[in-house]
C-alpha cells in the first residue's frame, strides 16, 4: 500500500504490479494518508489521516480504520479532527490497540476500535525535537516483538547525528532514551520516518536532510 501524501488516496500495489486504488483521492474523509498499520487478527487496516487545514484553520488528524480486504471504511476516530496533533506512525499491540506519533508535540496517542475518541497516551519532553526551529519531532514508531513496549523516534533532520531513539514501557508508561553504542550511528542518526522489526531487527528510514539511508539496530533482552 502506498499513501498519498498530496491526495490523501491509498493505492494498492499487487504481486505483478498491477496499481489500483484501495481509496481514491478525496474519498472516506481523506485528506493526507501518512502512517498505515494491518491489524491481521481482524483485518482492519489503520490509517494516520492529517490535514493540514481543518474547518477551523488549523491543521489537525484522526484515524481512518478500513476492511482490508474491501476498502470499506469501518471507522473515523474521532469523527473531528483532532485540532494541533500531527498523527504520523502507526502501530499496534497484541490486543489490537492503536498508538500514534504525534509529530508536532511530544505525545503519543493512542485508542482502540470499540472507542469512539483517541488520548493521549505518554506525553515527555524527552519527546520533543531539541532544535527550537524544527516543527517535526515525533516519527517513527514501532512495538517491539515481545509486546512490552514502544519504539520511537525523535527527529533532528538538520543535524547529522542529532536523532533519538526512546523506549516506552507500555506497562508502567517509564520513558527512557535508547543508549546507542555504534559510533556510526551515534555520528549519523537523525531520526527515523517509518520503521519496523523484522527478524528481531529493527529497520528505519534515516531522516538526515542531506542524505538518506536506511539504518538497522540489534537491541539487548529490555530494549535500552
Amino acid at each position: 500500500l502506498v499513501g498519498g501524501f498530496g491526495d490523501g488516496s491509498i493505492q494498492r500495489i499487487d504481486n505483478k504490479n498491477n496499481v489500483s486504488y484501495f481509496s481514491k483521492s478525496k474519498e472516506n474523509g481523506m485528506v493526507i494518508a501518512v502512517g498505515f498499520a494491518l491489524d491481521e487478527k481482524t483485518n482492519r487496516l489503520w490509517v494516520a489521516n492529517f490535514n493540514f487545514q481543518t474547518p477551523s484553520g488549523k491543521p489537525g488528524s484522526n484515524f481512518k480504520v478500513f476492511d482490508y480486504t474491501t476498502g470499506k471504511l469501518l471507522k473515523t476516530i474521532p469523527e473531528n479532527f483532532i485540532e494541533g496533533a500531527f498523527f504520523n506512525e502507526v502501530t499496534l499491540d497484541a490486543k489490537g490497540n492503536a498508538y500514534v506519533s504525534d509529530t508536532f508535540g511530544p505525545n503519543i496517542w493512542k485508542t482502540s476500535f470499540n472507542s469512539d475518541k483517541a488520548e493521549v497516551f505518554v506525553t515527555n519532553p524527552i519527546l520533543k525535537n531539541p532544535a527550537a526551529d524544527q516543527p517535526f519531532g515525533l516519527n517513527g514508531l514501532t512495538i517491539t516483538p515481545d509486546n512490552k513496549y514502544l519504539i520511537a523516534s525523535v527527529m533532528n533532520r538538520t543535524i547529522k547525528g542529532g536523532g533519538t531513539l526512546v523506549r516506552i514501557n507500555l506497562a508502567n508508561k517509564e520513558i527512557k532514551a535508547i543508549q546507542l553504542k555504534d559510533d556510526n550511528a551515534t555520528k549519523s542518526f537523525s531520526g527515523s520516518d517509518g520503521m519496523f522489526f523484522y527478524n528481531g531487527q529493527l529497520l528505519m528510514v534515516n531522516v538526515y536532510s542531506q542524505a538518506g539511508a536506511i539504518f538497522s539496530a540489534k537491541f539487548n533482552k529490555d530494549y535500552s
